[in-house]
Parts: C-alpha cells; structure tokens; sequence
C-alpha cells in the first residue's frame, strides 16, 4: 500500500512539474491571432508571411515592430493603448522595417522630386465626381500642396493645371478600392507628403504619423512634419541646433 501511494505521489509530482514548465496553457490558432491581431500585423508588413501557431516568438517581434513605429513603449504585449491605435483608420501605406533610417522621427525615403515647381491635374476617370464634389477637392488640395510649400518656405511651389490634357506632374484620381485612406484634409495633405518623399513618422503630432488622428479643425503641420520636408527640400533653412537635435549630418 506504501509502495502504490509512493508511486501515486510520484506521477502527481510529474503532472505537476510539466504543467508549471509549459506555464500558460496552450490557446488555439484562432486566439492567437485574435490576441495579438496577426491579420494586421501581416496586413502592414511587420510580418513577413502568416504565422502559425509555432511562431510566438515571430508574432512578438512584429507586434514590437509596430509600438517602434508609432511611438508606444516597445513592450511586445497587446497593451490597450496598443490595440486602441490598431483599431483606428490608418494609411494603407505600409511603414518602413528599415532601422538605419529611424535616427529620427521623420523618414525620408529613397527618392525624390528633382524640379522645385510641380503640377498638378485632378483626374476623374471613373466620374465619381460632381460638379459640387470637384469643387471641394480642388479647394482642399490647393490647401493641403500650400502646407507643404509654406512649410518648406517657398523651396517647393504647386501650380494646377485644370485642363484635361498637358502637362502634369502629379496625376490625383478618386477610384473604388481599399486604400483605407481618409477623404479630410489632414487625409490628403499626409498623402501629399508621400508623394513629396517622406515616409511615416513616429511622432503622434506629425501628420505623417501613420494612424489617423481624430478631426481638428485648426490642424497644421507639426513640427516633425516641417523637418522632414526642411530635409528634403531646404536643408539652408534648418537652423545648427536642428542639425543637432536630429542627430544627423549635415547635407
């Protein structure tokens, strides 16, 4: 009888050593991915294929990705403040993974526009556009090309050319489709800096953060958004304390 309880002991001491090894139980395919919202994280490029449910550890890092991106402590936990700015519209664009280039919080990318004055021509291929509806974007973009051009004082000028035919430097259309893109102002002026070169930035006050912010009628452009563009297009008018604040040479 001692022998059996010893044996007894024995087998509930394992049972009981496993469990507390494997620590948390193990959760289904599908809660993992509705835990650390997998379908977004591989959406945006921070995953590069659909993991399973053996690659924790890629899940992690591509959740840690994101935080860097948009400026959240980089814990690699669902946080709420984490899955709050998940939830919300963003830029179907996705963020660059290109570390060397984070020293700021502005991003420029590779490229970028050679001639100082562009055109530009609104297109409505599709005819989505009323006659009233035409009008209100061409006044919104006519505001959100003088941001920029403000911003870079005067390096970069836009002009429209309003005919259907000639040249244009820029090409804008409305189309059907999921670019998950925002139609307000601060929605085409963020897309406006796109085309300009820059990429996404971390700081929650630029407008080329990558997830939209609620609506402010008194928006402008924040100060990061007005370093990028200085950068790219007027590098003469970042003052030496600029220069040294961004961490970055001097071009």
């Amino acid at each position: 009888m001692l022998q059996q309880d010893c044996r007894l002991f024995w087998l509930f001491f394992c049972i009981s050593f496993v469990v507390h090894a494997l620590g948390a139980p193990i959760i289904s395919s599908e809660q993992l991915h509705q835990k650390y919202n997998v379908d977004y994280l591989f959406k945006y490029k921070y995953l590069n294929k659909m993991p399973t449910i053996n690659d924790i550890e890629q899940i992690i890092t591509g959740l840690k990705k994101f935080q860097e991106d948009v400026g959240l402590p980089v814990t690699g936990e669902m946080t709420k403040r984490t899955r709050d700015l998940m939830d919300r519209p963003r830029c179907g664009m996705t963020d660059t993974n290109d570390k060397s280039r984070r020293t700021k919080r502005f991003v420029p990318h590779h490229s970028k526009w050679r001639k100082r004055t562009l055109i530009w021509r609104l297109d409505d291929p599709y005819e989505l556009l009323t006659d009233y509806d035409r009008f209100v974007v061409r006044t919104t973009l006519h505001r959100a090309f003088n941001e920029w051009s403000e911003a870079s004082q005067k390096a970069l000028k836009f002009k429209e050319n309003e005919n259907s035919t000639g040249l244009a430097h820029i090409n804008i259309f409305f189309a059907h489709g999921d670019h998950n893109d925002s139609l307000p102002f601060d929605g085409m002026v963020h897309e406006i800096g796109h085309l300009l070169g820059l990429e996404h930035s971390t700081d929650y006050n630029a407008v080329m953060f990558p997830i939209n912010r609620p609506y402010d009628p008194m928006f402008r452009l924040g100060d990061d958004d007005i370093r990028g563009i200085r950068y790219l297009y007027a590098p003469w008018a970042w003052t030496a304390y600029t220069w040294e604040k961004c961490g970055i040479e001097k071009i």
